[in-house]
C-alpha cells in the first residue's frame, strides 16, 4: 500500500480529524492545525511531538513551505 493510501486511515490524536500530507515530511491536522513530523517514513503521532499552529492559517503556511521545498529539490 502506498504512503498516500495509508494517510487516509490516520487521524489527529488530539481531535481525531483527518490529516493532510505535505510532501513526506509532515502531516497536518485539518481541524486544529497540529503538525506531526514524519521521520524515516514513519509518522510520529504523539501530541508532545506536534508543532501547534492555528487551523486554516497553518495549512496555508505548510502548503507554501511544501511547495518551496519541492521547488528547491527540483533545482538541485
Amino acid at each position: 500500500m502506498a504512503y498516500e493510501d495509508l494517510i487516509k486511515y490516520l487521524r489527529c490524536p488530539a481531535d481525531r480529524a483527518p490529516l493532510d500530507a505535505f510532501g513526506q515530511a509532515v502531516l497536518v491536522c485539518t481541524r486544529c492545525g497540529n503538525a506531526y513530523p514524519v521521520r524515516d517514513g514513519v509518522p510520529v503521532m504523539l501530541i508532545d511531538e506536534a508543532v501547534q499552529r492555528e487551523g486554516a492559517e497553518a495549512l496555508k503556511r505548510y502548503k507554501a513551505d511544501a511547495s518551496a521545498g519541492e521547488s528547491d529539490s527540483a533545482s538541485e
